[in-house]
């Protein structure tokens, strides 16, 4: 599935409601965490992106919460740039998979989105600095 394909996608509730529609995904590292939406008198909730499912163009989640405190709101458009500071685009899509987003798509570019740090703007990590981040996850126990 396609991070495009889930803004603006209407939002159930496990016991068939309809709750609203979703403005944002909210992520941890690489892993959706949960589901900034909207309800049809415009208030926001959040949705626990655990056991969610997507049918017939409608995702279905099962609890409402808050965010992770470590969460960030991935947003498409945001500005990329290399480890030399050198732009590299913006970020028009992502692939998802789960609850993982494996892949990012910085204009017309694919990266693995473990190589990427997100945050006010994107940096793209050298391959060097991928496989330190990598170790040092499995050192940690990450």
């Amino acid at each position: 599935m396609k991070l495009s394909k889930l803004y603006g996608m209407q939002i159930v509730s496990a016991d068939k409601k309809r709750r609203g529609h979703i403005l944002g995904i909210c992520c941890v590292g690489d892993r959706i965490d949960g589901f900034a939406c909207c309800d049809r008198s415009e208030k926001e909730f959040y949705a626990k992106a655990e056991n969610y499912k997507i049918k017939d163009g409608v995702l279905i989640f099962s609890s409402t919460g808050a965010a992770d405190k470590n969460s960030y709101k991935l947003r498409l458009g945001r500005t990329a740039f290399d480890e030399n500071g050198k732009s590299a685009g913006v970020l028009s899509d992502c692939k998802i998979s789960g609850d993982k987003i494996e892949t990012a798509v910085i204009s017309g570019k694919m990266f693995s989105f473990s190589s990427l740090k997100v945050g006010d703007i994107i940096l793209i990590k050298s391959a060097e600095d991928t496989a330190k981040d990598m170790f040092i996850d499995v050192i940690c126990g990450g």
